[in-house]
């Protein structure tokens, strides 16, 4: 069987594409998905609001304000939050 060779440059690619691969169910992706449920979805926005703030997030944090506004806030802010976590172009730029 013939050995693969990388370097470091290729390695670094697939480390960052496993941080890009959450799972569904996770704290974040739970707390974004109750945004949308009526009655919960405030509470949900704040608590992602603190989540992000406690990972020093303050971009994504600022975006889930913009939830907060009734009706149209979720449509906007969590559409341009997965934009930003799903390129390899919004990872370099929030760091």
């Amino acid at each position: 069987m013939a050995d693969i060779i990388i370097n470091k440059k290729q390695l670094n690619l697939i480390k960052e594409q496993q941080v890009l691969n959450e799972s569904l169910l996770s704290l974040e992706n739970v707390l974004m998905a109750a945004g949308f449920i009526p009655v919960i979805g405030g509470i949900a926005d704040i608590a992602l609001i603190c989540y992000y703030l406690f990972k020093g997030e303050k971009l994504y944090a600022a975006i889930m304000l913009i939830g907060l506004i009734p009706g149209v806030g979720n449509w906007i802010a969590a559409p341009i939050i997965r934009l930003f976590k799903g390129s390899r172009e919004g990872v370099i730029a929030m760091k």
